[in-house]
């Protein structure tokens, strides 16, 4: 049989006997080749610094089919495999590679690789997982039920420094003392039989620096870092995509594991897996797991109480009125003197900006600076940053008000 009619028979079977009948025609139509057939998330196309390179199969008519997306929140372009043939040359050497999805509410994906020998098979098969979960220059990235490189937050981890961070009191060098005493200390939990792996929750309203301590963490320590946008996927239940999530990570360990926005990522139908994989019979060693949380009143007792699970909990809270001019003060120094506020004009905004955020005292800065443009730049900015104060409130008390709920397994993120 031909490359096309192989793969029109195999998707014309019911659902249930497509990956069978493409592996039976396989065999039948290639008993020269060595068949390797695999789900690992680690076997997919990359882009970049690859030792080998794909292309579709001239031989199959059309049939090998690449979507393109558009990551709006990452600003990047990735694409992704749907169906069909390819060949691959690798090390001087030849594979032919059969893509097969089976669609329906949990949809599964297959690869078949063909190869001469059994041993060129395993070392391609080994070389491409290997490569794809070597992290240099890059992110990996988990949505959809499946890993992506991202070097756009590669980058932006990068520009990240504690250094540019306010927070309360000493929570930034308590972060940073927790995190940098677990990694010089595993012979010591070795030594004394104690898992070597710590998670933590960061805890507080929106706007008020978690996201930059993770990444600015992130770039101090210089550890791989493997990022969680959702736990759902059409290819797939959550409890896959979990299971992928943590097979990945003990990988690539020592690494810092995010899940942010704990609250959404976990439902009651996923919950107790993912506790399971947090703590259970499977080694977590080298396993930093950092979870973000606006809501904990949403999550289990059994998550935010249990030791073992996330063993720390740091508050992020509103910033108060020292905090407050702290952050203006240091903001402002990106603008010209005459958008600058005087000693006094800091304590005035510092004073009418109680219940801010720190990412809400950055907007109340960005648009009053605008509207001062607007207003021929006659007025002075503390005063517009007064009125604009109040103007701010009212969009705050919507905000506050919204309360996420969990997503459901069926439920998709968009990329």
């Amino acid at each position: 049989m031909t490359q096309r009619e192989i793969f029109l028979d195999a998707i014309s079977q019911r659902k249930d006997a497509i990956f069978e009948q493409a592996k039976y025609l396989l065999m039948q139509s290639f008993p020269e080749k060595h068949i390797i057939e695999t789900t690992d998330s680690d076997f997919f196309l990359k882009s970049k610094k690859a030792t080998w390179e794909f292309c579709p199969s001239s031989a199959d008519d059309g049939l090998s089919l690449i979507s393109t997306y558009w990551d709006a929140e990452d600003e990047e372009i990735y694409t992704q495999i749907k169906s069909g043939w390819f060949e691959a040359d690798w090390n001087n050497l030849k594979f032919q590679l059969l893509y097969v999805i089976r669609e329906g509410n949990c949809s599964e994906e297959r690869w078949f690789i063909l190869s001469d020998t059994e041993q060129a098979g395993v070392d391609f098969f080994s070389e491409v997982c290997r490569e794809n979960s070597r992290l240099e220059g890059e992110i990996l990235v988990f949505s959809n039920g499946h890993w992506r490189q991202s070097e756009e937050l590669f980058n932006s981890i990068q520009s990240t420094n504690l250094a540019d961070l306010n927070l309360h009191g000493t929570l930034k060098e308590d972060l940073v003392q927790d995190f940098d005493l677990f990694l010089s200390q595993k012979e010591t939990y070795r030594k004394y039989s104690i898992p070597w792996k710590r998670g933590a929750i960061l805890l507080g309203p929106p706007g008020n620096g978690k996201t930059h301590a993770i990444k600015g963490m992130v770039n101090h320590f210089g550890i791989p870092c493997l990022y969680v946008k959702s736990f759902t996927s059409r290819f797939g239940t959550s409890q896959d995509c979990i299971s992928a999530v943590f097979r990945e990570a003990r990988e690539t360990s020592p690494c810092f594991l995010i899940l942010e926005d704990l609250d959404t990522l976990l439902t009651d139908e996923n919950r107790s897996y993912f506790l399971n994989e947090m703590d259970g019979f499977a080694s977590n060693d080298g396993i930093i797991t950092i979870a973000t949380c606006n809501f904990p009143e949403l999550l289990d007792a059994a998550i935010t109480e249990r030791p073992s699970r996330f063993d720390r909990k740091y508050n992020f809270q509103l910033p108060d009125t020292n905090d407050r001019g702290s952050f203006l003060s240091r903001y402002m120094g990106r603008f010209e003197a005459e958008l600058q506020l005087s000693v006094e004009g800091l304590g005035q905004v510092a004073s009418v900006t109680e219940g801010y955020s720190y990412a809400y005292l950055k907007e109340l800065y960005v648009c009053s600076v605008v509207r001062w443009m607007s207003d021929d730049q006659k007025r002075p900015i503390l005063n517009i940053m007064v009125e604009q104060a109040e103007l701010l409130r009212e969009q705050m008390k919507t905000a506050l008000t919204y309360q996420p709920k969990p997503k459901k397994d069926d439920e998709e993120d968009e990329d």
